[in-house]
């Protein structure tokens, strides 16, 4: 259950941040991935709906694995959780390579009229 949860969860969450990720970078030139509020007013064309309801059913999802029934862990849940990890941790780098690379072309990033 709690897995079905976190993956359409993420796939929601996901489909609409990225979009607002990517304008706010693209306009100020800074990857701040954990300012979600801040990420979503700077994008017009992100999911913001669809994004507020990806994270209620993630902590949905975080509320049932804390107070559910314990469950065993086996190795292959161990070796997808620590992908998991790996892919969130290239992520995060390649949006701070990204901002990097902003600074040091020393172009400036694309404004938007709003």
């Amino acid at each position: 259950m709690v897995s079905f949860l976190v993956l359409i969860g993420f796939m929601a969450f996901v489909s609409g941040y990225v979009v607002s990720l990517e304008d706010r970078l693209q306009r100020d030139g800074k990857f701040f991935p954990f300012s979600v509020l801040t990420n979503l007013k700077a994008s017009r064309k992100a999911r913001k709906v669809l994004t507020w309801l990806g994270m209620l059913i993630l902590a949905t999802a975080v509320v049932c694995y804390l107070f559910g029934p314990q469950q065993s862990v086996s190795i292959k849940d161990n070796y997808q959780q620590l992908f998991i990890m790996a892919i969130v941790f290239l992520f995060m780098l390649m949006g701070h390579a990204r901002e990097q690379e902003f600074k040091k072309m020393g172009n400036p990033p694309r404004h938007t009229t709003a």
